[in-house]
């Protein structure tokens, strides 16, 4: 237990910190392996001995990595380093017996303590962590090397889809003072808000740009909010699934009237591959919604690109950011647009009834589609074992509970008769003793 010994005794000179002090002002820092068994120590470590038979036994050496021969050093014997009576003096043992111990001790790198940052430096076929002095300059001479921290997966797609949405934008940033100026102008639908134009674009790429363009939009007149909505064309397609710009373009779809708006539909179905891509777009969903909202029934060209992107219902219908586009061409679309989310549907209507964002699009098919439509989908949904199958699921449940509203008398006392033969079952899921208190089983 000799070698074990002398590692601890090595790390007392700081218990808190493990930095044992040098010469010369500067500090090394190891992790000791302090718990290594001893059987284990003498199994794979062979000492090693020099010409000075007086010195005695060396430190290990490990043997499974081939090495240059290397003179064995003054007090290296672990009786030396045991008798040291000062920290410097067994640091300095220490310092001469790692050239001959590579596997046992290993850097911590700490990116600053106090005034001094951490660099790396190779030791003899070993890795100590040595600080830099700042006030010898070596700071900028790019040596060292700052531990950057750590993100989760999420954290960095975050980062990256921040950085693609700035990358290579003329961002407009407004100081404090002009915005205020500016905001206080927007909001009293101010004629010198005519500044703005030609910075409109630029201005909606920016958090607080984007802010300042919805509140003149708000307050100017018809005459302005056409001019200051002119300069986003050429640019519906990146602002579609901008953080910042989606929301002016929101905000144009709902204030101004189709005549002024008809080049965001119209530049969105030329390009048919990009109309796909806003419709699974986390921002870019919000841009359909809106023109099925404020624009489809009085606009061909939203109309157009409304059924052109309803053709990949089928794929829309499960998608977290798709689906928005279809249950808002449910609620707002006309009669053939809510044909098409039907038709999607009916593909495969008990998977999408069971899953998280397709239970949502077959209750509102349900709801808002015509008799023949909801009497196909209750065809495949309404039998008392498919509408049992869907109540043992979470989301399926809600479907379950809004087809037996829809379903005839007599069917509808069959599906419950069988529901109430496995109340027990349901009772023991999470989402069962409410679903059973909503049907009636209470």
């Amino acid at each position: 237990m000799v070698a074990v010994q002398a590692f601890a005794t090595l790390a007392e000179c700081d218990s808190r910190s493990m930095y044992v002090p040098q010469s010369g002002g500067l500090t090394q820092q190891y992790m000791m392996a302090m718990l290594v068994p001893i059987d284990q120590l003498q199994g794979n470590f062979a000492y090693s001995t020099g010409a000075n038979d007086s010195v005695g036994a060396c430190f290990p050496v490990c043997t499974q990595h081939a090495g240059p021969a290397q003179a064995p050093c003054e007090s290296t014997k672990p009786e030396d380093l045991l008798a040291a009576t000062t920290a410097a003096d067994a640091a300095a043992g220490l310092e001469a017996c790692l050239a001959h111990f590579m596997p046992m001790a290993y850097s911590v790198p700490v990116p600053m303590i106090g005034a001094q940052q951490m660099v790396p430096v190779p030791m003899k076929g070993c890795y100590a962590v040595q600080t830099a002095s700042t006030s010898s300059g070596d700071s900028d001479s790019g040596q060292s090397r700052e531990e950057l921290p750590r993100v989760t997966a999420s954290a960095a797609r975050r980062l990256r889809r921040r950085r693609a949405a700035e990358r290579g934008r003329d961002v407009v940033s407004l100081s404090t003072d002009r915005y205020e100026e500016l905001k206080l102008k927007a909001e009293t639908g101010h004629s010198e808000l005519e500044t703005l134009r030609g910075h409109v674009w630029a201005l909606a790429q920016d958090a607080q740009g984007s802010r300042l363009l919805q509140m003149a939009l708000d307050n100017a007149d018809l005459c302005e909010a056409t001019k200051l909505t002119a300069e986003f064309q050429g640019h519906v397609v990146e602002a579609a699934t901008s953080p910042h710009a989606n929301y002016v373009l929101q905000k144009i779809l709902s204030q101004l009237p189709n005549g002024a708006t008809s080049f965001i539909a119209e530049e969105i179905l030329a390009l048919p591959e990009d109309a796909s891509k806003i419709a699974r777009h986390r921002y870019g969903c919000r841009i359909f919604c809106r023109l099925l909202e404020f624009s489809c029934s009085q606009s061909q060209a939203s109309a157009l690109l409304v059924s052109h992107i309803l053709e990949e219902a089928e794929d829309l219908c499960r998608h977290s950011f798709g689906h928005h586009v279809l249950q808002a061409a449910l609620e707002h679309g006309n009669a053939s647009h809510r044909r098409q989310v039907a038709a999607g549907l009916l593909s495969d209507v008990e998977s999408c009834a069971k899953h998280r964002n397709g239970s949502y699009l077959v209750e509102k098919a349900l709801t808002y589609c015509c008799e023949e439509d909801r009497s196909a989908l209750l065809e495949c949904l309404g039998k008392s074992s498919v509408l049992a199958d869907l109540a043992t699921s979470p989301y399926g449940s809600f479907v379950a509970k809004t087809a037996l509203k829809f379903l005839e008398s007599n069917e509808q006392q069959d599906a419950l008769a069988r529901l109430g033969e496995m109340a027990n079952e349901l009772r023991e899921l999470r989402h069962g003793p409410q679903f059973l208190e909503e049907v009636g089983f209470g």
